[in-house]
């Protein structure tokens, strides 16, 4: 790989504890997350790719979903977390497969129905590389759903000084760190106008309390 399955370069923690901050985030997330998923077609039998799955909560959710006639491949750089996803994936007996894989790695070409990728390119210096390999791994016809961040949007009512400066001082560590951007959920939007997509659509979601809101979600497709 091009990177250290350590990552000593990203900036959130990995391994074990990294993976306890995953599932926290797994959590909070999967009620934007799941609706995201079955909005795009998500169901019975098919063949899915998560990437940069980490300790692979919304890997093996998907393959609940699926079910026995499907499968579903999570990749991640760091083979600690991965193990541990192995590990899991042993206990509940799902139709999954972990792969320690660099996204921009990616080689496969045509081979799912579905292509997934979660809070990913926000962490990437070249994210437009892997969303290339992605879309050769979509089958014609087929499916690329990318969920992430615009870290900037982070607001507080009424105005707090320390999340500002939260959010000020993450985005400059990542920077530092990674050479990614934290704007990528914005990036979603330009990239689905790239030639070759059908039945693109983009939306937001807005965590409101302890409660995640869905709002505008659409379903991005993927044809030759």
């Amino acid at each position: 790989m091009g990177r250290s399955s350590q990552s000593e370069d990203y900036v959130l923690r990995g391994g074990r504890a990294g993976a306890e901050r995953l599932r926290v985030l797994n959590r909070v997330k999967w009620p934007t997350t799941e609706p995201l998923l079955r909005m795009a077609g998500l169901r019975a039998g098919m063949s899915c790719l998560d990437v940069g799955c980490g300790s692979g909560d919304v890997t093996l959710k998907m393959a609940a979903l699926v079910g026995a006639e499907g499968h579903v491949v999570g990749i991640d750089r760091d083979q600690s977390i991965v193990h541990l996803a192995r590990q899991e994936a042993d206990k509940r007996d799902l139709p999954v497969t972990f792969r320690t894989l660099e996204a921009e790695e990616l080689a496969e070409e045509s081979v799912y129905d579905l292509v997934f990728s979660r809070y990913l390119l926000s962490h990437l210096p070249r994210p437009q590389r892997t969303v290339e390999a992605m879309v050769r791994a979509v089958r014609p016809g087929g499916r690329l759903v990318l969920e992430d961040v615009y870290f900037p949007g982070h607001v507080c009512y009424p105005p707090n000084a320390a999340l500002d400066r939260f959010v000020e001082l993450y985005q400059a560590v990542a920077r530092a760190k990674e050479g990614g951007t934290r704007r990528s959920g914005c990036a979603c939007w330009r990239w689905r106008s790239r030639p070759g997509w059908k039945r693109c659509a983009s939306g937001s979601s807005y965590p409101l309390s302890a409660k995640a809101r869905v709002r505008g979600l659409r379903r991005l497709r993927w044809s030759t």
